[in-house]
């Protein structure tokens, strides 16, 4: 947290807020929008914009930046689009509970988020 300089408190970027789903300020621009719940126990889902007709892969780190899960879209359209992450491994094995970040790359594009699996 961080002072705003009026007795008030902000949140670190270590915390993403939630936000409206919508096309980013710039809507030239691939842009993940948030996932709920988190914490998640057996599901989250994961909002995302495209800017254009793409080829998206998400990738699922442990926080010793292992890759537990890939998952690719081929051929998807321009638009707003959710992807629901069922908490389970590239094996299909349920993960244990911790912090995971996640990561959208489109093209070169490359964005991360945070979630939290509660078990």
């Amino acid at each position: 947290y961080a002072s705003n300089g009026q007795g008030g408190m902000a949140t670190s970027a270590m915390q993403p807020s939630p936000k409206k789903p919508g096309p980013p300020s710039h809507a030239s621009q691939h842009h993940l929008d948030h996932h709920f719940p988190n914490p998640f126990n057996a599901s989250t889902t994961i909002e995302y914009y495209l800017a254009s007709d793409s080829d998206v892969e998400f990738e699922i780190f442990d926080m010793l930046s292992r890759s537990v899960r890939k998952i690719r879209i081929s051929n998807q359209r321009q638009g707003h689009h959710q992807l629901r992450f069922d908490g389970r491994d590239k094996f299909r094995r349920a993960l244990p509970s911790g912090i995971y970040l996640y990561q959208m790359t489109v093209g070169g594009y490359v964005e991360t988020g945070k979630m939290v699996l509660l078990r």
